[in-house]
């Protein structure tokens, strides 16, 4: 018998402020409730996914500063220029095991 497992690890950019001006351009916009919702039509279970928003964009200096700034300054640096320029991402962790 075989064990085979899977991990799909997504990390999709999210405006949240934007969300109705990218409706009238877009067919499809990343939301929390909708890639829950195509997860679990994929055949995930709840149980078998997390989603988790994140607060972290690099900032213009990134090439330049990355390696040079202590790791928690730099995470601190991203994070407020996330909130700064109001962006978002959304972290989809997905797990599923499977025997043949």
């Amino acid at each position: 018998m075989k064990v085979i497992y899977l991990l799909l690890v997504s990390i999709l950019v999210l405006n949240f402020w934007k969300v109705i001006a990218e409706l009238r351009r877009r067919d499809k916009v990343w939301t929390p409730q909708l890639l829950g919702n195509s997860l679990f039509e994929a055949g995930f279970t709840p149980e078998q996914f997390s989603l988790r928003l994140l607060t972290h964009a690099w900032f213009p200096g990134t090439p330049r500063a990355f390696g040079k700034l202590p790791e928690p300054l730099f995470d601190v640096v991203c994070q407020i220029f996330a909130v700064m320029t109001k962006r978002r991402q959304l972290l989809a962790v997905a797990r599923k095991r499977s025997e043949l």
